[in-house]
C-alpha cells in the first residue's frame, strides 16, 4: 500500500468530520476544502510511521493546494498537491509555480495537469496515470501515481516464552515446591536471597508446565500463524516461477497454492471468532475481561502497541530504542519535585498514643493473599505469572513469610522489586507528542503481595487506634 495518498477534487465541505475520513495504517489526513462550494478540495493521507507536517508558508492564496514535509530516513521531502480547476484563468497556473517556487526553482510548464515534480528523478521508482474512477468519455478524475525510492522501515519483532497454564501438571507442581529446602535459599543480602527464591519458583515452574518461545511480530493480526506465513511465502514464490515462464503448469500450481492459503487465513479468522465468542459465554468471565474480549470484535485488526514516530524539540525519533529513551526520561522527569522552599505542616501528635513500630507478618496472610490473587493478569520483570502463585499458595507461604519478615527487619526492599515494565499509553491530543502519553507499570506480583499485607497492617492499626475513620 502506498505510504502517501494524495488526492484532489474531494468534493468536502466543513460538514463532513475529519474523523469519517480516516484510514486504518494511515494519520490523520491534511485537508483543504473548497470555502463556499462543494466541489474542488485536495486531501493527503500519509503512512503512520512517516513523520509529517503541514507546511503552510509554502501554500499561496487563491490556488487549492496543500503541501507537506515528510521526513524519511532523517532527511527532509517536500510533498506538494495541487487542484487546478478546468477553464481556470491563467493567475491560477502562475499561482501554483509561485507556490512551488517557495519550495524550490522549477522551469515553467505548459500544463500542470497528471505532473510530479521532484527536485532528483533518480528517487523516482516508477509513475505513472491509472484508469478514471468514474465512467465517462472525457479522462477527469483519474489517479497518478509515484513510487519513490527509500529504505522501508523494518519489522519488529522479538522472542517471548508463551506458558501453557491450562494444561500444566499442578499436582506435580506443588508436590516438587513441597519438596524444595526453601530455607537453604537464605543469604544475608537481600538481594540475592530474593533472587534465590524467584530462580527456584521458575526452574520447577518449567518442570511442571509446558511452555515455548514464539516470536511476536507486533505488525501481524491475532490469527496469523506459521502454517499461514509458510504458505505465504510459498505463493509468492510460485507466483514469480510462473510470471517468469508463462508455463501452463506452473500457473496451475500458483493457483493451487493460492487457493490452499486463502483457505488457511478464513480457517483461521473462523476459529478465531468462535473462540472469542465461547469466552463470552464462559460464566467465570469477569466484566473486565468481557468488555476485554468483546473489544477484540470492534477494533480494528492492524490495531498494535507499537508507540509511532515521535517529536521533541522539532526532532523526530523513528528508532524503538530512542522512543524508549525519550519516553523514560520524560517519565522520569515527571517524578522530580522541587522542594527546597517547602515548609512540612506541623503536627500535632499526642504522645500517649500507641506506635506501630513494627510489622510481623505471618504465613496464613501471606497464603489467603496468594489465593486471592486475580488471574489472566500480566506478570511483572521477574515472568512470575499469578497462576503459579495461587496454586503454590499453601506451599510458598512460608518461604515468602520469611522473605517479607527478613525485608521489614532490615528495613530495604530488594531491587528486583524497584524494576517495572512500563508500557506508555497514548491519552488525547497529538500521538507524536511524549507528554501525552502516561505511564503503566507491571510491577513484580510478590512485591505487591507484601505491599498489601503492610497495607492491611498500617490500616487496621489507624482504624482501631480512631486516627482514621473506617469510610
Amino acid at each position: 500500500m502506498a505510504a502517501e495518498s494524495l488526492d484532489s477534487e474531494t468534493w468536502l465541505s466543513d460538514t463532513i468530520e475529519t474523523g469519517s475520513i480516516t484510514f486504518e495504517n494511515y494519520s490523520v489526513p491534511f485537508r483543504k476544502d473548497r470555502v463556499g462550494d462543494s466541489h474542488g478540495g485536495v486531501l493527503v493521507y500519509v503512512k503512520t510511521h512517516i513523520p509529517a507536517i503541514r507546511r503552510y508558508d509554502l501554500e499561496v492564496h487563491g490556488i487549492e493546494c496543500i503541501w507537506i514535509e515528510l521526513r524519511v530516513s532523517n532527511k527532509k521531502l517536500l510533498f506538494g498537491t495541487f487542484y487546478r480547476p478546468p477553464n481556470s484563468l491563467p493567475i491560477v497556473l502562475t499561482n501554483i509555480e509561485n507556490s512551488i517556487g517557495l519550495a524550490y526553482d522549477t522551469e515553467s510548464s505548459n500544463s500542470l495537469i497528471d505532473l510530479f515534480l521532484l527536485s532528483s528523478a533518480c528517487k523516482i521508482a516508477i509513475c505513472g496515470v491509472g484508469e478514471p474512477f468514474l465512467d465517462q468519455n472525457v479522462r477527469y478524475h483519474c489517479p497518478i501515481f509515484c513510487c519513490l525510492n527509500h529504505i522501508k522501515p523494518k519489522t519488529v519483532s522479538f522472542k517471548r516464552t508463551v506458558w501453557q497454564f491450562d494444561t500444566a501438571d499442578y499436582d506435580g507442581l506443588r508436590r516438587e515446591a513441597s519438596q524444595v529446602d526453601w530455607d537453604s535459599l537464605f543469604h544475608n543480602d537481600i538481594d540475592t536471597y530474593t533472587e534465590n527464591i524467584i530462580e527456584k519458583i521458575r526452574h520447577i515452574s518449567q518442570q511442571f508446565i509446558p511452555h515455548k518461545q514464539i516470536t511476536v511480530r507486533q505488525k501481524d493480526p491475532p490469527w496469523m500463524h506459521n502454517e499461514i506465513r509458510k504458505h505465504i511465502r510459498k505463493r509468492k514464490r510460485m507466483y514469480d516461477g510462473a510470471k517468469i515462464t508463462q508455463n501452463q503448469e506452473h500457473w496451475k500450481q500458483y493457483k493451487q497454492i493460492r487457493n490452499k492459503t486463502v483457505d488457511l487465513i478464513r480457517n483461521a479468522k473462523t476459529n478465531m471468532s468462535i473462540k472469542l465468542c465461547d469466552k463470552l459465554k464462559s460464566q467465570q468471565l469477569s466484566p473486565t475481561d468481557y468488555w476485554k474480549t468483546l473489544k477484540q470484535f470492534i477494533k480494528s485488526s492492524s490495531d498494535n502497541s507499537q508507540i509511532p514516530v515521535l517529536k521533541q524539540n522539532d526532532i523526530y525519533y523513528t528508532d524503538n530504542v530512542d522512543k524508549a529513551n525519550l519516553l523514560n526520561t520524560y517519565f522520569q522527569a515527571q517524578t522530580i519535585t522541587d522542594d527546597s522552599n517547602k515548609q512540612l505542616l506541623s503536627i500535632h501528635t499526642n504522645q500517649t498514643a500507641p506506635l506501630l513500630d513494627s510489622i510481623s507478618i505471618t504465613q496464613e496472610e501471606v497464603a489467603i493473599t496468594l489465593q486471592s490473587l486475580t488471574l489472566g493478569k500480566a506478570a511483572g520483570p521477574d515472568n512470575i505469572n499469578n497462576r503459579v502463585l495461587k496454586e503454590l499458595s499453601q506451599e510458598l507461604a512460608k518461604p515468602l513469610c520469611d522473605l517479607f519478615n527478613y525485608s521489614l527487619s532490615i528495613g530495604k526492599v530488594p531491587t528486583e522489586w524497584k524494576l517495572a515494565n512500563v508500557c506508555a499509553i497514548f491519552k488525547k491530543n497529538d500521538p507524536k507528542e511524549v507528554s501525552d502519553y502516561r505511564p503503566i507499570s507491571l510491577l513484580s506480583t510478590i512485591s505487591k503481595v507484601m505491599e498489601k499485607i503492610i497495607h492491611k497492617h498500617v490500616f487496621n492499626f489507624f482504624v482501631s487506634n480512631n486516627a482514621i475513620t473506617s469510610l
